[in-house]
């Protein structure tokens, strides 16, 4: 334990349920009650009206819900934020287990296959080939350890997450100056611990009007300044 912890805790393993099946579930259930679904890139973002209008009127709604990922500094370039590079490796042997283990970094069994995460690299740039082949060999023996069982990978993603500085911690809530625009992000590295939590908080925001996201993750920690627009993404 480190000098500086006074205290560790312990997380018990939780179970992972078929992730594509929920999700097609719960499109399904919304589907039913008329909402709509629409993929494809934000570009533009703009208020008419009273009305959030999406990649110039696109996309129309009164309450909008921003979980761009590390693509949020892309329309708020002034937010004080890095990122975090990283790997998803599947490992060659199979598993029908699906409990999650979380330390330097996270397994799971996933589709009768073991997956891995971690991060390698703070840096706002992508990482080189060269950056990215030096640091796989300790990748991957970290997962094993955290896998109790080798990990010989053979597939391979690699892609970025956004932490916020200082403190580090995610945020969620409403955008100051941007009534009825909520966002949700930022958790870098520490996705699978805080947005769960924090999305259920901020839908029970949304829902009731009252405050319920934490004091400590609210939008409003820094200046409403960091949260101004860029003038090429983020307006017309």
């Amino acid at each position: 334990m480190p000098d500086d912890v006074e205290r560790c805790y312990g997380i018990e393993p939780v179970w992972v349920v078929d992730l594509g099946g929920v999700t097609a579930w719960l499109k399904d259930r919304l589907q039913a009650q008329g909402v709509r679904f629409r993929c494809g890139k934000m570009t533009t973002l703009k208020k008419e009206s009273g009305q959030w209008c999406l990649n110039r009127g696109q996309i129309k709604a009164q309450r909008l819900v921003l979980a761009l990922g590390s693509g949020l500094i892309e329309f708020f370039p002034r937010l004080p934020s890095q990122r975090i590079w990283g790997h998803l490796l599947q490992a060659t042997a199979e598993t029908s287990e699906q409990d999650v283990r979380i330390g330097n970094g996270h397994v799971a069994g996933f589709n009768g296959a073991l997956w891995g995460g971690s991060s390698f690299c703070v840096q706002n740039h992508k990482p080189t080939s060269d950056e990215e082949q030096q640091i796989l060999p300790d990748l991957v023996k970290r997962l094993s350890r955290l896998a109790q069982q080798e990990f010989r990978t053979h597939k391979a993603w690699c892609g970025s997450r956004l932490t916020l500085q200082h403190e580090r911690l995610p945020v969620a809530g409403e955008v100051p100056g941007m009534q009825n625009c909520f966002v949700v992000g930022g958790a870098g590295a520490s996705g699978l611990l805080w947005l769960p939590f924090l999305g259920g908080h901020l839908a029970n925001e949304i829902a009731t009007g009252g405050e319920s996201v934490p004091e400590a993750f609210q939008p409003n920690r820094y200046p409403v300044d960091s949260w101004s627009l860029d003038a090429d993404l983020g307006s017309d």
